[in-house]
């Protein structure tokens, strides 16, 4: 709370400071080089604020940030085999549930077959045969036990496997390794706009 309060504190006096900054800033014009001499002062003392403000921030939350990160690594180190376990288990429900439901599937197919068969061979004799009900037990797709309840379901996932003959609509423009090859000297991209901007830098 003390912490808390201190830093509260401190906004109020920064809060002050640079409203009176951004006041002047605004106000800057910059149509000769006077006004770019003018405007290079100006910020220079822009950035030793904001470098001030940013000591002044990282000095309240470092010391908390590091607290939490060690919290959190060591909680997370005893989750992480958990995890693990975790994703093994479901592997093997998953493996035993597709068997199940690849073996009952053949069931009914095989069931079906005997089925169509007997239809033919009626048919010839003239007898009208009534299908025969669906015997086959389908696979269950939920378990509930006294702590938890577990349920199946099939969804679709993907793996790339040709980088090559993925459409051009499901990939993603790399901008990182275009700025650096512009940086390097490209100057034609197909497809993209290479252009010079003036930036300003101060020191």
């Amino acid at each position: 709370m003390i912490e808390e309060q201190t830093a509260l504190e401190k906004v109020e006096v920064i809060k002050k400071d640079v409203s009176v900054f951004v006041q002047q800033g605004e106000a800057i014009t910059v149509t000769s080089d006077e006004d770019m001499a003018t405007a290079t002062d100006y910020l220079g003392l822009l950035k030793d604020r904001w470098k001030r403000i940013e000591e002044i921030r990282t000095g309240f939350t470092k010391p908390l940030n590091d607290h939490i990160g060690k919290l959190n690594t060591m909680f997370k180190s005893q989750q992480s085999p958990l995890k693990e376990v975790e994703i093994k288990v479901k592997a093997l429900m998953g493996a035993f549930y597709t068997q199940k439901a690849k073996e009952v599937e053949l069931a009914r197919l095989e069931a079906e077959k005997v089925q169509k068969k007997a239809e033919l061979e009626a048919e010839k004799k003239g007898v009208v045969v009534t299908p025969a009900p669906d015997m086959t037990e389908p696979v269950k797709t939920s378990v509930k036990t006294t702590q938890a309840t577990s349920s199946m379901k099939k969804v679709w996932k993907f793996e790339v496997v040709d980088e090559n003959k993925v459409p051009k609509e499901y990939l993603m423009v790399d901008e990182k390794k275009i700025r650096e090859a512009v940086g390097l000297g490209m100057r034609e991209i197909e497809g993209i706009k290479i252009f010079e901007k003036t930036e300003v830098a101060i020191r």
